[in-house]
């Protein structure tokens, strides 16, 4: 099946037209060929007509290949432009593909005129599809900004909408404390009262269940407060700044250990990179986990509490170690549950928030907590804060166990 063209042919001799004509019918390309010779014939072809292909001599006697090729660019940017000429040097036939020949034969070499037209014809048809396939590029771009415009305008109003409801959730979170504080404290008052005026006509038993009232009741207050500066984790904002962990975490203890009396503690505190985080939230960190080492080593002759750090990869870690009760490494993945503990409430007191309060702070920071301990032999509490470094490599802590 022949291929059929129609082609502009800028040329001023008709027997060479022919010879062309003739040459690429012989190799199954039919040629309907428009033949011009002056360049305002040639400008005319190609406003009234649309061709597949423009050949063109390179040097006419008033018009030349260099002018048309110019005229064709303008014209016709995307038609294949094929010199086909008796007299081109091989630095001019690379001058003229440079200014955007598709490619150039010499009339004495004829031969190489039909594998070009076929080049220059699948080559056209190669950017046809680029640009089909760059404009679907286009277009898919287009519809993701879109979709990116509409998402965005939607996680805006969901933003807006967070923001609403962790304002009423504080709102909801104070209404919620005075409202479940004040029969606490009428329970309170009046238990207060009741062992104050009338304890002497109570027998023993009713004395203890008016003590076991009072002590539920401060139970209950210490758990509304526990759980309202858990809730408030989520809605504070982290400001960040460099923190001197050593020097905070000292400060911290130091704070602590007079409520100790009459208990013998020793801290032992080793190297503690800083790190970048949000000051009052990390002190709470280490109130936490300092308090719930005090806790568990009530039963030692002497407490002794390490803390300490180092600097990894990806960021910091740290930890809080302590020789008391230790617990169980079945109960490792939920010691920072909340309400989870791995004591009962009788061998030590609590409310079971501290230390979720503890993962809750570091993962808002980025970071993660785990921890590690032996049934009576004391526990250690990791956390890291991801910065300048972190691999989280347990072994190369100090306090490790």
């Amino acid at each position: 099946m022949k291929l059929r063209l129609r082609v502009l042919h800028l040329e001023d001799d008709p027997d060479d037209a022919e010879l062309i004509r003739a040459t690429l019918d012989a190799e199954g390309i039919e040629c309907d060929a428009l033949r011009v010779e002056t360049r305002e014939d040639f400008v005319r072809s190609m406003t009234c007509t649309t061709f597949d292909m423009i050949f063109a001599d390179y040097s006419l006697p008033a018009f030349d290949g260099i002018g048309a090729l110019e005229i064709a660019k303008e014209k016709c940017p995307d038609t294949p432009f094929i010199y086909v000429s008796g007299k081109m040097g091989e630095e001019l036939a690379i001058d003229s593909l440079k200014s955007g020949a598709t490619d150039y034969v010499l009339k004495q070499r004829l031969s190489r005129l039909a594998p070009s037209v076929r080049r220059a014809l699948k080559d056209m048809e190669d950017r046809a599809k680029l640009r089909e396939a760059e404009g679907e590029v286009r277009r898919y771009h287009e519809h993701l900004e879109e979709l990116v415009r509409e998402r965005t305008a939607e996680l805006e109003e969901v933003n807006e909408e967070l923001r609403a409801a962790y304002q009423d959730m504080e709102s909801f979170g104070y209404s919620a404390s005075h409202d479940l504080r004040s029969p606490l404290i009428v329970i309170e008052g009046f238990s207060r009262i009741l062992m104050e005026d009338y304890g002497d006509k109570l027998d023993d038993n009713g004395r203890q269940l008016v003590t076991v009232v009072r002590e539920n009741t401060r139970k209950m207050a210490q758990l509304i407060d526990d759980l309202l500066a858990f809730a408030r984790i989520s809605t504070k904002e982290l400001r960040k700044a460099e923190i001197d962990m050593k020097d905070l975490s000292e400060r911290t203890f130091e704070e602590l250990n007079p409520h100790e009396a009459g208990r013998k503690i020793r801290l032992k505190v080793g190297e503690m990179p800083p790190s970048p985080g949000d000051v009052p939230m990390i002190r709470q960190v280490f109130v936490n986990l300092f308090s719930n080492a005090l806790k568990f080593t009530t039963g030692r002759a002497e407490a002794v509490i390490e803390v300490g750090g180092n600097r990894g990869e990806n960021g910091n870690v740290y930890y809080v170690k302590d020789n008391g009760a230790g617990f169980d490494m079945k109960y490792a993945d939920k010691v920072f549950g909340l309400f989870q503990r791995a004591h009962s409430n009788k061998e030590y007191k609590g409310t079971g928030v501290g230390l979720a309060i503890v993962k809750r702070i570091i993962e808002k920071h980025g970071g993660r907590v785990w921890a590690e301990g032996d049934t009576g032999g004391g526990a250690t509490f990791y956390f890291s804060l991801p910065g300048e470094a972190c691999a989280g490599d347990r072994r190369r802590l100090p306090g490790a166990g």
